[in-house]
């Protein structure tokens, strides 16, 4: 009798450790993103880091209007700042300059809504500096790991979004990579400051956006720079 009440006790506590572990993620994560939009509205001419031991911060704030998209760009395509946000790929143009903004993020998170876009969605990039520029998306594709020509620099502004293939893959990583391509639209480049909203007041969702469409891995590095999204993507 008392073996199968311990038996009974240790199932019970094993489920309510897995209960507590389903809730713990999420939790995390919604944390997380609190922080990071506080760490944007706080970045000024220094970096602000979204908590004490993070290793990375905000440069960029992406949004996509048709899906309701809008996340928080880190600094640096490492599993450290992929795990919570897209990252900029070092190496590529930085948010706001001319060239190509090479953006990276995991197909099961953050970049899920890629599979969504289509030739002519506009994308907003918004800058520490509360400029924000407008991008439309001109072309997908899949590429191999090997073929990194979409990460070298581009005559026109281009930002580029780069993520793992198949998007609805159940094993993580492989050697295809799926790529969206958006070029600047032109004389479209207008800072927040000049609608009167401030980046703090943007971030907490003071503001509103309009109606929009609900929403129904992959770090890069110069040399094989896809061949290192497979250790850093699901």
């Amino acid at each position: 009798m008392r073996v199968m009440q311990r038996l009974a006790a240790a199932s019970v506590a094993a489920g309510v450790l897995l209960l507590a572990g389903g809730f713990y993620l999420p939790a995390k994560a919604a944390v997380a993103q609190v922080l990071l939009r506080r760490a944007w509205a706080a970045t000024g001419d220094l970096p602000v880091r979204p908590w004490p031991w993070a290793r990375t911060w905000p440069v960029a704030r992406l949004e996509v209007p048709a899906l309701g998209v809008d996340q928080i760009v880190l600094a640096g395509d490492e599993g450290a700042a992929l795990a919570f946000a897209p990252g900029h790929v070092d190496g590529t143009a930085a948010p706001g300059t001319e060239g190509n903004i090479v953006l990276a993020g995991h197909r099961d998170t953050v970049f899920a809504f890629l599979g969504e876009l289509v030739l002519g969605d506009e994308l907003w990039l918004e800058t520490t500096d509360g400029e924000r520029n407008s991008y439309v998306v001109t072309s997908t594709s899949v590429v191999h790991e090997t073929e990194t020509a979409v990460l070298d620099p581009t005559a026109e502004p281009t930002l580029t979004l780069v993520t793992c293939y198949p998007l609805d893959g159940a094993r993580p990583g492989g050697p295809l990579r799926y790529v969206v391509r958006a070029q600047e639209k032109p004389h479209r480049r207008a800072g927040l400051e000049a609608c009167g909203v401030t980046r703090a007041v943007w971030s907490f969702g003071l503001v509103d956006r309009g109606s929009r469409r609900r929403p129904s891995c992959c770090g890069v590095s110069r040399g094989n720079r896809l061949s290192a999204i497979r250790h850093r993507v699901r």
